[in-house]
């Protein structure tokens, strides 16, 4: 069944409207079950503390993630509950909707600063951003764009106004289910040496990449010794960033291997141009 995922600034609402859609849904699919993976309940430490290490914050991301990829099944709806302020992470959950051959779709919560301000100051002490925090986290937004695939459908939601619910349950409930990809679909394997042939595989490509990156431009089109796909570079890409999204892919692969050893090329490159357009 479906994700519904809630993105907004610190304290502008998103529990509120969590709980809301929550009520929406059961009144009106009375046997399906609907859950709420908020991220203040894997919070070990006060607010400030966490946002601000990093660390701690993808620790965070982690377990709201490991518990939505449990609960999503066919059976049920889940709706996440988090500040979901990066895209990439955004992107991350929408694959698993994707694995799970579902609809997903992006609520965000928008509101002024003096509400936020407002909000946070009625909250628990342990529950409370600083403003030095506060206004961090807004900084670093990724706000949704309805352009992007996984952040689409967009639902905007002042707090001002009502729930818009016959938006969400068209979203929700009748939304098409974007089947899955190579870099989402992946089966288990027992091969000893599978993480051994993607490191290699992996580091081949990329060293080959890097020599094209030093004349290539957006829109070229890379050609990937081995591989009848090709790297399509929607945007500019640095030699960090390639090196960070080859350690993301080995880590995907090591939780749900490939079934055949001989796709792990075929799926970089999937990976790589679900990444880089």
């Amino acid at each position: 069944m479906p994700l519904v995922i809630i993105s907004g600034f610190p304290s502008s609402g998103k529990s509120t409207r969590a709980r809301q859609i929550a009520k929406l849904l059961r009144e009106h699919s009375p046997t399906v079950l609907v859950h709420i993976v908020s991220d203040s309940s894997y919070m070990e430490c006060p607010r400030d503390q966490l946002y601000m290490q990093s660390s701690l914050e993808k620790q965070l991301r982690s377990a709201v993630k490991a518990e939505t990829q449990r609960l999503l099944c066919k059976n049920s709806i889940v709706i996440v509950d988090a500040l979901n302020y990066i895209k990439g992470y955004r992107y991350e959950l929408f694959c698993l909707s994707k694995a799970c051959k579902t609809t997903h779709c992006v609520i965000h919560c928008q509101s002024t600063r003096d509400f936020m301000l407002r909000i946070n100051s009625l909250k628990d002490e342990n529950q409370r951003y600083s403003v030095e925090c506060l206004d961090a986290l807004i900084g670093r937004f990724e706000e949704p764009n309805s352009m992007s695939r996984w952040d689409s459908p967009l639902i905007c939601v002042t707090n001002d106004e009502e729930l818009p619910s016959n938006g969400i349950l068209e979203a929700v409930l009748k939304g098409k289910v974007l089947p899955p990809n190579l870099s989402t679909q992946i089966e288990p394997v027992a091969a000893s040496d599978f993480i051994y042939l993607v490191d290699k595989v992996t580091q081949t490509a990329v060293q080959g990449m890097l020599v094209d990156l030093k004349t290539c431009l957006p829109g070229d089109i890379l050609s990937i010794s081995g591989c009848s796909d090709r790297v399509r570079l929607g945007r500019e890409v640095s030699p960090a960033e390639l090196r960070t999204l080859r350690r993301q892919f080995i880590s995907m692969v090591k939780s749900k291997p490939a079934a055949d050893t001989h796709t792990i090329l075929k799926l970089f490159v999937h990976f790589l141009n679900s990444n880089l357009s």
